[in-house]
């Protein structure tokens, strides 16, 4: 542990119970394969690095989502990671514009397999190898319709409704669709008063397309498709 880790577990055991943080003006909730990278890279531009904090890792995005006290520096501009909305969040950051994207339920389930498929680690996905991959044979078609049935993995499915259920619409100030990420960072610039450039990373090549019809599993997720329309009015087409 170097020195600015230590420094900054003393400060987060420190932080008072009333501790706002008004030098922040950006919360950025980044859902899993909702063009986070890409996004993080246009933040990084229009606020620099060193004002950015990544909140990826546990000791960061636990706290944040339960909405417990999160110390951070005075020269920090934005929180971008996975940490998911709370109401605390308005009081702790009073200066602070909230974000969030959202990308079509069964394309963003598509591509978190694609990436469990290419990386082959993380807690959740050893769980799903334990229990689906048996022979490595198995076909990336075969292991979503694995995902998508197997109840262990609702909250992964219908991610929109586990990841917001904490707050109500009003609680962001944007929330951008994926889909159209050059128009709606056009949108997010004028919210945040910030010229945001488009960058395009962190692209799976594997099966990238479709290889089923999303009305084939469209019962699956339509709960999650009619909260995003009833909450925010984004329709996704199948």
């Amino acid at each position: 542990m170097n020195f600015k880790t230590k420094y900054e577990a003393v400060r987060q055991r420190l932080v008072g119970s009333n501790a706002q943080f008004k030098n922040v003006e950006l919360l950025s909730y980044h859902l899993p394969k909702t063009a986070g990278t890409s996004l993080y890279l246009s933040l990084e531009e229009a606020y620099g690095a060193e004002r950015i904090k990544r909140v990826y890792e546990p000791k960061d995005h636990q706290p944040l989502t339960s909405g417990e006290p999160f110390w951070v520096s005075s020269s920090t501009r934005v929180l971008h990671g996975h940490f998911r909305p709370h109401p605390m969040h308005v009081i702790q950051f009073p200066n602070a514009k909230r974000i969030i994207w959202v990308r079509d339920p069964i394309e963003r389930c598509w591509s978190l397999l694609r990436h469990w498929l290419k990386l082959e680690n993380g807690k959740r996905y050893q769980i799903f190898k334990a229990k689906h991959i048996k022979t490595g044979n198995e076909t990336p078609e075969e292991l979503f319709d694995c995902l998508v049935n197997d109840p262990e993995f609702v909250s992964l499915r219908l991610i929109y409704q586990t990841f917001m259920q904490n707050v109500e619409a009003n609680h962001f100030h944007f929330v951008g669709k994926a889909e159209d990420f050059d128009n709606e960072l056009k949108r997010l610039s004028d919210i945040v008063g910030k010229d945001l450039k488009s960058h395009a990373a962190n692209v799976n090549q594997i099966n990238k397309d479709l290889p089923f019809k999303k009305a084939d599993y469209f019962s699956h997720f339509e709960s999650d498709y009619r909260f995003l329309e009833d909450r925010f009015d984004i329709v996704f087409t199948l």
